[in-house]
């Protein structure tokens, strides 16, 4: 690098490597004063025509309306990537619209992936935007069966932070995974609804959201089955650390849980959702169809909780709590059958005495 001149060592640090499409290339300035959003709308238009890369250099673009992925617009194109070394996608003060990206209406995506990792989604602390949205025609605080549902298959999540937001992430369909992502200060975490099954999230950290997240079935036709949490910490959220609504096969593998719930009040009234008893795992039965096939292995709930309730049940079956679990109080009223729950390693039967029962 001896000799070379200031200017030549900047042309070399900003040039995109080939085969990527750099959102600078397209007049994104990403200094936190710009509006960025048609700047980064083209990039993206062009990527998926092109079949390339999207990559967001370091710094925070300010975006005004929703961007749009219109992947399907591209049938050929079955591999789609935006990235960026931890650059920050914000909302505007004079946005209109309700989430940051989503995902074009009407689009069907079958065997295809479309993988988001080091991006950071910032809502500016307005939380009335979802970051981001695989829903994008439904009502940002709708839990109603979704009017159109685009069909999606195999999405990734990674290295991502989703933060003041309403909800970080809203997604119906196969297979999504997370990894390594945070939630935090969102009204949700996450919300999973109506045939969003077969999705996992590892290693993923929801701290001081109002909720941690949401899994909704409004239909019985279309359940949220077969989700899997492995390794994540629940810590200080206003409200549960999951909701679980007729959810089935949901896995809960050596996850954290510590401070949730502390302030069901303020839950209550900044979402849709109104609970009654304060706890880290809230399930309940709208459609009286159960949440089926719950387990918890290797989780830990630490004492320092402002309640130590750990699961509230109104409807379950097939509940699975190992021995290898700590710190768990669990509460049952109405329906329950075939669960099996362990203190200390020794099993515990429910007895039929009253509708609430204890399990320590």
């Amino acid at each position: 690098l001896v000799g070379m001149s200031d200017g030549i060592l900047q042309d070399m640090t900003n040039s995109t490597p080939e085969g990527l499409v750099n959102v600078k290339d397209f007049g994104a300035k990403g200094d936190g004063v710009t509006d960025d959003t048609i700047a980064v709308q083209n990039a993206i238009d062009y990527a998926i025509e092109d079949k390339m890369p999207v990559y967001f250099p370091y710094g925070t673009y300010i975006i005004s309306s929703p961007i749009r992925i219109d992947i399907a617009s591209n049938p050929d194109y079955r591999w789609f990537k935006i990235f960026g070394d931890g650059a920050k996608i914000k909302k505007a003060s004079t946005f209109i619209g309700s989430q940051l990206i989503g995902l074009n209406e009407l689009a069907y995506i079958e065997d295809t992936l479309l993988w988001f990792d080091g991006l950071d989604f910032d809502g500016d602390r307005q939380k009335n935007v979802i970051g981001l949205d695989f829903l994008p025609d439904e009502p940002m605080k709708s839990l109603e069966h979704p009017t159109s549902n685009p069909y999606l298959n195999t999405i990734v999540v990674s290295n991502c932070i989703f933060r003041h937001l309403y909800i970080g992430i809203r997604f119906s369909g196969n297979t999504i995974r997370v990894l390594n992502t945070t939630f935090t200060h969102n009204t949700m975490g996450t919300l999973l609804i109506d045939a969003a099954n077969n999705n996992s999230f590892f290693g993923c950290t929801f701290r001081e959201n109002g909720g941690g997240v949401h899994l909704k079935t409004t239909s019985s036709a279309r359940g949220t089955v077969n989700n899997t949490f492995y390794g994540c910490l629940f810590e200080s959220n206003k409200g549960p650390a999951a909701i679980l609504e007729d959810a089935i096969n949901t896995s809960f593998n050596a996850c954290y849980f510590e401070k949730n719930c502390y302030s069901m009040t303020q839950f209550n009234g900044n979402y849709p959702k109104t609970l009654t008893n304060p706890c880290n795992i809230y399930m309940t039965s709208p459609l009286n169809s159960t949440n089926y096939g719950t387990s918890f292995n290797d989780c830990f709930s630490s004492s320092n909780q402002p309640n130590h309730t750990f699961i509230y049940a109104k409807s379950c079956s097939r509940l699975h709590i190992s021995p290898s679990c700590s710190g768990i109080i669990a509460t049952f009223e109405n329906y329950f059958k075939n669960c099996y729950l362990f203190a200390k390693d020794i099993a515990t039967p429910l007895t039929t005495a009253s509708t609430t029962h204890i399990i320590y």
